[in-house]
């Protein structure tokens, strides 16, 4: 019941594992962690991640809208004395933007619309992770707040 729409589904699992070059046991890969500021691509080193994008093209009025959902697993950054666990679960996004005026793209972006919690883990040892006691952990949650972009783009 929506003209010129498009809904997209986005799925990645993995169940990789590698030899932990400092305690040599088994684990989860190493993710590339940006933080919540600056996510990082689809397709991480995670667990699972899955993504839904909705787009409405409203030619008529010469403008667009949409939002994107994000879901993904912890991700855990193994360095060799620290441990840094990050959980931002869901991320919900939404955005209108026009090309009526000027011949230019106005854009306005609200990102984190349900300002969403991230939680952090981490845990600093004396010497090599796992290996040596334990020097300090860390243990944060916080929220991001909502963010508003607007964006133009065009020849100027």
């Amino acid at each position: 019941g929506l003209n010129n729409s498009r809904l997209d589904f986005d799925l990645y699992c993995q169940d990789s594992k590698v030899t932990d070059p400092v305690t040599g046991e088994s684990r989860k890969l190493s993710s590339v962690d940006g933080g919540y500021f600056n996510r990082r691509s689809f397709g991480s080193d995670v667990e699972y991640e899955a993504r839904v994008d909705f787009r409405q093209d409203l030619d008529a009025q010469e403008m667009a809208w949409g939002w994107d959902i994000s879901f993904n697993a912890e991700r855990t950054s193994y360095n060799v004395n620290e441990l840094d666990t990050r959980d931002d679960r869901v991320m919900f996004n939404m955005y209108t933007e026009t090309t009526r005026w000027f011949g230019l793209k106005f854009r306005l972006d609200v990102r984190n619309l349900i300002d969403s919690i991230e939680t952090r883990n981490r845990v600093i040892y004396s010497g090599l992770r796992g290996l040596t006691p334990i020097e300090t952990e860390e243990v944060t949650a916080y929220t991001g707040g909502r963010r508003f972009i607007l964006s133009v783009n065009g020849s100027f």
